[in-house]
């Protein structure tokens, strides 16, 4: 807590993901029997800003990855393949109030994701 109506969120974590191929069914991808690993920093930075006791302010950005692999099940040619990290930058924003003696919650939110390498 920053001060009696501001948080602040800050987190690192790293993601290590593993792939492993398989061969296809449809053409031969004996020579992607590869295995690999990739370890990624994911950040995170959230701020939240306590407007009143009945509404709040937020706003998030992360970083992530998702380790590359493929399904050989569901691709006929080699141009298909792509064995390659998937990432993605994402930021949010929103504002939740409740009104009418707490009987009434509107919460609003913008998301954005940059994906890379998808």
């Amino acid at each position: 807590m920053v001060g009696t109506s501001l948080a602040l969120g800050v987190g690192v974590g790293i993601a290590i993901g593993n792939a492993i191929g398989n061969v296809g069914l449809f053409i031969d991808l004996d020579h992607k029997k590869d295995s690999f690993d990739v370890g990624v920093l994911s950040p995170y930075l959230g701020l939240s800003y306590q407007v009143n006791e009945n509404s709040m302010a937020y706003g998030s950005y992360s970083e992530s990855f998702k380790s590359g692999g493929w399904n050989a099940y569901f691709i006929s040619t080699e141009e298909q393949f792509d064995d390659d990290a998937e990432y993605v930058s994402s930021i949010e924003a929103g504002y939740k109030i409740t009104m009418m003696n707490n009987r009434l919650r509107i919460n609003t939110a913008f998301y954005a994701s940059s994906f890379t390498d998808f």
